[in-house]
């Protein structure tokens, strides 16, 4: 169901949530997660992409420059990130998944998915940073189980994460990234597991993919970066999305801004998802 824009084709989500959305990092498959999607398709009419935004200074950046820019670095990334060729790029999402990971970050911006369409971005079918240390850690307890023992022995915490993965497929990465990243640079055959990654990556990586997102959105599994600039421009941005409790902050910004919205086509969503209008 398409909703009436305004007069720049933009308008805001604001999605009240419970807090037990954001208790942990990829909770992909979770009813709280599926009506996030399901609301934003309703709203938007089809999916959308996402980036992802931590706080209002960041987000006051991005629209007084009207460009989300390619990093030079990134404070905080990843360091499998330039093994995978994707640590100077903007990343994305289809729907909120970028916001339920790190931690409910607060504000968004909704982009239309032909923006996939751009030979400079790249789709994948996974999450590949997860994925390549699924593939590290899957790799030594094949072939070189006494490796990863001593991984192991290193700490409880990282032992009870690398056999939580073994056992359920659960795998919480990001909270001994440091150590299996280590691990990796110091493996004796570490150019061997390097190669696998990438060619793990690039079996990942979707050719058709607007037809992809389309066909995969209600079940998220998709990674996507940007390796050059984005335009925040209509028409490829449709709106932003900022949680309930963070609205008061983001008009006020908005409004010392140079993008004007008409405040008559806001919809809020309430903890049941069922739109209602606000008034500010």
């Amino acid at each position: 169901m398409n909703v009436p824009v305004s007069n720049v084709h933009t308008t805001i989500l604001i999605l009240q949530i419970s807090r037990n959305v954001f208790k942990s990092r990829f909770i992909l498959h979770s009813m709280d997660f599926q009506v996030i999607i399901d609301a934003a398709n309703k709203k938007f009419g089809k999916p959308c992409l996402v980036h992802a935004v931590k706080n209002i200074a960041t987000l006051k950046s991005i629209l007084a420059d009207k460009l989300i820019k390619v990093p030079k670095s990134k404070k905080g990334k990843s360091p499998m990130e330039p093994i995978l060729g994707i640590d100077k790029t903007v990343f994305l999402s289809l729907g909120f998944q970028y916001n339920l990971a790190h931690h409910g970050w607060p504000y968004a911006l909704i982009f239309d998915i032909g923006l996939a369409k751009s030979n400079k971005i790249a789709v994948y079918s996974d999450f590949i940073i997860l994925g390549a240390y699924k593939l590290i850690v899957s790799y030594w307890k094949e072939n070189d189980p006494k490796y990863l023992d001593v991984i192991k022995s290193k700490s409880p915490k990282i032992r009870r994460i690398i056999e939580e993965f073994l056992d359920t497929g659960r795998f919480a990465f990001w909270k001994i990234e440091r150590e299996l990243f280590n691990a990796l640079m110091k493996y004796p055959q570490k150019r061997k597991l390097i190669n696998l990654i990438r060619k793990y990556v690039n079996s990942e990586k979707v050719s058709s993919k607007k037809s992809y997102l389309k066909t995969h959105f209600k079940h998220a599994r998709a990674e996507i970066v940007s390796y050059c600039p984005i335009f925040v421009e209509v028409p490829m941005l449709i709106g932003f999305y900022v949680q309930s409790k963070k609205k008061k902050e983001f008009f006020s910004m908005l409004n010392k801004t140079n993008l004007k919205t008409d405040i008559n086509n806001l919809v809020i969503f309430n903890e049941n998802f069922r739109p209602k209008p606000i008034k500010f």
